[in-house]
């Protein structure tokens, strides 16, 4: 009985100390299970800024050499290190006010090119300039000087711009034809000619982008000394209309659209040399129901590589014309049994 005794007077100081222990952190423990209230989410705070999703940026691209990416952040544009993730302030907004074009017209219709969204600016390969695209101006900022000055401007709209890979031009659709303009000289002139809404020149119909996901149709040569381009033959694909729900009078507008089996736009490629202003049909091939989904030029700037698509979308064959002799050395991958899509 008398050892039970000392070992119960051994532990009563073992259990004071717990108990003590307890009390202490008993305010902190009585916190913790009665956190403060949060405020409680109403409709009008769902609705309001800043929006609960975050900000989201804006105007990202990637820097010519592939070390820092660009964005907007209040009203300026900023860059940041791909590998530090130092960001510093590239233009202010006074400057980024004086350079930016009216902004771009958004398309009536959600396909076709009306779901591609164009850049606000590009890069100029050589990292020198900035440029801006409006409906129908462009404007450049020089980056080594902070100075900015217009390049063109035209009552119609202009599309698809573009550097030069020597960075010397710009390039740009207007009216169905491809454009180009010198940066040091500021002078503009198309390098094709005869374009009309029934046959496009390095312009994209409402098939291409669509079905086969291009975002342009014509393609700068690495020596910046050619441009390849599509010739879209329009005639006989249907003229399909399309109410502009956004006009007061609810407009009628008119897109080439071929429904599924029918006729598509016959399409070719060329290549304008830029100093003598020659054009020069490539050689596809003689069947012209098919798809030409894809052009590139091979880094000597005499060939391209030219893929062509059936209409099934289960044969391409893809083909190296030469600019000079004539020469299509052909490519032809096995068919598949993918079927029509």
């Amino acid at each position: 009985m008398e050892r039970v005794i000392r070992v119960i007077r051994g532990c009563i100081p073992v259990v004071m100390a717990v108990s003590l222990g307890f009390l202490e952190t008993w305010p902190a423990r009585a916190q913790n299970q009665n956190p403060t209230p949060k405020k409680q989410l109403t409709v009008d705070r769902i609705f309001s800024a800043p929006p609960l999703s975050g900000e989201v940026a804006e105007g990202i691209e990637w820097a010519p050499d592939g070390k820092a990416i660009s964005y907007l952040e209040g009203g300026e544009i900023w860059t940041m290190d791909a590998t530090t993730g130092e960001r510093k302030a590239l233009v202010s907004a006074e400057t980024l006010r004086s350079v930016v074009q009216p902004e771009k017209q958004s398309s009536i219709q959600s396909t076709g090119l009306g779901r591609v969204e164009e850049q606000m600016y590009q890069w100029s390969p050589d990292s020198h300039w900035l440029l801006f695209v409006g409906t129908n101006s462009l404007a450049l900022l020089d980056l080594r000087t902070n100075s900015a000055k217009p390049l063109v401007s035209f009552p119609d709209a202009i599309s698809d711009p573009k550097f030069s890979p020597d960075s010397n031009w710009v390039s740009f659709v207007r009216s169905s034809n491809v454009w180009v303009v010198n940066i040091a000289s500021e002078q503009a002139k198309p390098v094709t000619t005869g374009g009309s809404e029934e046959l496009l020149k390095g312009q994209l119909d409402w098939v291409y982008p669509e079905e086969l996901d291009c975002a342009t149709a014509y393609w700068w040569s690495p020596d910046s000394a050619k441009i390849a381009y599509y010739i879209m033959d329009e005639r006989r694909v249907t003229r399909y209309p399309i109410l502009d729900m956004s006009s007061p009078i609810g407009e009628m507008q008119y897109t080439r659209y071929p429904q599924a089996g029918e006729a598509n736009p016959i399409v070719r490629v060329a290549v304008v040399t830029l100093g003598s202003g020659e054009s020069k049909t490539m050689d596809t091939g003689t069947d012209t129901d098919v798809y030409i989904p894809r052009v590139n030029w091979l880094p000597d700037s005499r060939r391209l590589a030219i893929q062509r698509l059936n209409r099934a979308q289960n044969h391409l064959i893809c083909s190296l014309p030469t600019l000079q002799p004539a020469h299509r050395r052909p490519f032809q991958p096995k068919p598949t049994n993918t079927g029509a899509t």
